[in-house]
């Protein structure tokens, strides 16, 4: 450590360990992080004497101060903890010892259920930021999507090969019959589930507990989507998007060049749909008329989009790619039409692979591998220096 003025070293100290994080917060203080003996912080900058030690059998990876004397600190090995006025005998942690989460839903007391890929989900309690509950849904199967029933109080699962519900309140899993091979799975109202099954479409009765109804499709569905707007179901396969609308299936062509375009999302805001490519970026459809892309050439993170997330309230559409986070904002023009105006560049806040982002009520969770990130102000975005300041989140494992 080398204290400079006007040029000159004035301070210089040695450490025998190797420093993993460096840090200077709003009051002057030092904050240095060790190898597996955590933060060290000292209140001037001879650093004669230490003023507390934070974590010490921990990794630190990032320090985070979200306002002044509050301090979010994320570690490798041991989660996340949040150090409200740097009392060290009162702190939360927040880890999510989970695995690799795919899916993640939230239900009428605020819980939030985190369905790992092999078998399993897990319970955060909104009381303690604890999980409390683990539930194996079966042995050494793929699970790729999980929905919260409000109306049965269930978790709907879909795996690589089927679909199940969870009753929340009496812990029982159940494996639904006569759906298998569920790729995607969605509601179009508050009893319909509609899965997307290879070549076809099967509707099923949360009411009556059965399929109701099957619709042949010409193409394997990789992904199934439901615009309330317009009552128009969206799927897509290997040859772009298609819609169904009254049963009659039509074929979307995204760009003008004929060739094979890997959609991993899609989204909607009033008539208009948002389309993640996984090769050309992002597609935003004045449905049914025009059809405009934004690439990274643009300003997008990169061309590989991951996910998307509308925020109604704040008319932002949210962006994660697999090299950062970007969002749209919608603003009117003339003719009170609501038309994408400019793409915040600013607001990468990542630089990593975003797999999710979800918004649920006033939170917006953000998903990176096998870390689970969430804010409850989205009013944070908007700050000049958050985009710093997330971005140092997100390195946490």
């Amino acid at each position: 450590y080398f204290c400079l003025y006007q040029g000159k070293v004035i301070n210089q100290k040695t450490f025998d360990n190797n420093i993993e994080y460096f840090f200077v917060d709003t009051d002057h203080r030092l904050w240095f992080s060790f190898y597996k003996k955590g933060v060290f912080v000292y209140n001037d900058y001879t650093l004669d004497s230490l003023s507390m030690h934070l974590i010490p059998d921990a990794t630190v990876s990032t320090i985070i101060e979200n306002q002044k004397g509050s301090f979010w600190i994320s570690t490798i090995d041991k989660g996340v903890y949040h150090f409200p006025n740097l009392n060290i005998k009162n702190y939360t942690k927040l880890s999510f010892q989970t695995g690799y989460l795919v899916d993640f839903c939230k239900d009428n007391e605020g819980n939030l259920w985190l369905l790992n890929r092999i078998d399993s989900v897990y319970r955060l309690s909104s009381k303690d930021n604890k999980i409390d509950t683990r539930l194996k849904i079966d042995n050494n199967i793929v699970c790729s999507k999980v929905i919260y029933d409000s109306i049965g109080h269930s978790l709907w699962i879909g795996t690589k090969n089927d679909l199940y519900k969870l009753k929340i309140r009496s812990k029982q899993i159940e494996k639904i019959p006569n759906i298998p091979n569920c790729a995607d799975f969605v509601f179009i109202d508050d009893t319909t589930i509609v899965v997307a099954s290879k070549k076809s479409l099967i509707y099923y009765s949360t009411k009556s507990n059965g399929v109701f109804k099957r619709t042949n499709t010409p193409y394997i569905i990789k992904l199934l989507a439901f615009q309330k707007h317009n009552k128009t179901l969206w799927f897509a396969n290997e040859k772009g998007i298609n819609t169904i609308i009254n049963e009659k299936i039509k074929k979307f062509s995204l760009t003008k060049k004929n060739k094979t375009t890997s959609i991993n999302d899609i989204k909607f805001y009033k008539n208009y749909v948002f389309v993640a490519s996984g090769t050309d970026g992002l597609f935003i459809i004045d449905y049914p008329n025009k059809t405009y892309q934004i690439s990274s050439k643009e300003g997008l993170a990169c061309n590989n989009i991951n996910c998307l997330e509308v925020d109604r309230k704040t008319k932002r559409l949210w962006i994660g790619s697999c090299n950062g986070l970007n969002y749209i904002s919608f603003s009117p023009n003339r003719n009170n039409e609501y038309l994408v105006s400019n793409l915040h560049t600013h607001s990468k806040l990542f630089s990593n692979n975003i797999d999710q982002i979800k918004l649920l009520g006033k939170e917006l969770f953000i998903k990176t591998n096998n870390c689970l990130l969430f804010f409850s102000n989205n009013a944070l975005a908007e700050q000049k220096d958050v985009s710093c300041t997330i971005d140092k989140l997100s390195v946490g494992r």
